[in-house]
């Protein structure tokens, strides 16, 4: 998806599936992190309201909640960081604070 980071219609059309996701399994902490990322770069890319950045800030904490090991998880997390302009919160220190 990192190729369609510009490219509204992807995005959202990729939006759409991930929440269909959520609508079997709303504990689903991999469509949870992949929500924080698209709302990452909405935000970042596109649209600079602060709602996506809220938005894609709680994906990545349900993720978090759900699994705590699950990779992308993380990854989300240190995407929110880097979308806060936060580029030393962005690394390894979720897996120190959490835990492994």
């Amino acid at each position: 998806m990192v190729q369609f980071s510009d490219q509204p219609e992807k995005l959202e059309a990729a939006r759409g599936h991930f929440e269909d996701a959520l609508q079997s399994d709303p504990n689903y902490a991999p469509a949870l992190a992949v929500l924080s990322w698209i709302e990452g770069q909405i935000y970042r890319n596109l649209d600079a309201n602060p709602s996506h950045l809220r938005r894609a800030e709680q994906f990545a904490q349900r993720a978090l909640a759900i699994d705590l090991r699950l990779a992308e998880t993380h990854l989300a997390l240190g995407t929110v960081s880097v979308d806060k302009y936060d580029y030393a919160g962005a690394g390894v220190p979720h897996c120190y604070r959490f835990g492994s």
